[in-house]
């Protein structure tokens, strides 16, 4: 029979982070899990066409804008994490920095001529872990139904909705 080993007592600042209690004078394990990453094109003279900040998988991510997606269809993508782990606040620092230093930030949201830095912001913003609340997902699923560009992009989602009507 299988028992169940006692919890160990609490004995070290490493622990109590772990466990999401706070030490004074350091920073909670959760405010340290951001990385600063670039996405550069695989021309034989890489090109850096996006600088971003993020957390867990989003470098790797291709949940992006049409004009990041149509870079990465034309050119390839490599990516490259540069600094972490940090709090969000200097992960957010080194972006604003980056995106300046490496000419990322456009106002075109397509891809046009040779203009391919997707940085649509100065950076810096974002809210990291937000959790939305029932509420708020009642809202966004409201406003969404009846949403005919959504519904053709999901046939089950439209054959779902068309057996209510």
């Amino acid at each position: 029979m299988h028992t169940r080993t006692p919890l160990r007592p609490v004995s070290s600042a490493v622990e109590r982070l772990v466990d999401n209690q706070e030490v004074a004078g350091s920073i909670p394990a959760r405010d340290t899990q951001f990385y600063g990453y670039k996405h550069w094109t695989l021309e034989v003279i890489p090109r850096c066409f996006y600088v971003g900040k993020g957390q867990r998988n989003r470098p790797w991510s291709k949940a992006r804008s049409s004009k990041w997606k149509a870079v990465v269809s034309r050119y390839g993508l490599r990516v490259e994490i540069c600094v972490g782990p940090f709090s969000n606040e200097e992960a957010s620092t080194w972006e604003i920095k980056t995106i300046v230093a490496e000419n990322t930030r456009s106002n075109e949201y397509c891809l046009v001529g040779d203009d391919i830095r997707c940085n649509f912001t100065d950076g810096g913003d974002g809210v990291p872990g937000r959790k939305l609340s029932s509420v708020a997902k009642a809202l966004i699923g409201d406003a969404q139904r009846g949403n005919q560009s959504r519904l053709k992009r999901n046939k089950s989602f439209v054959m779902h909705w068309s057996d209510d009507l």
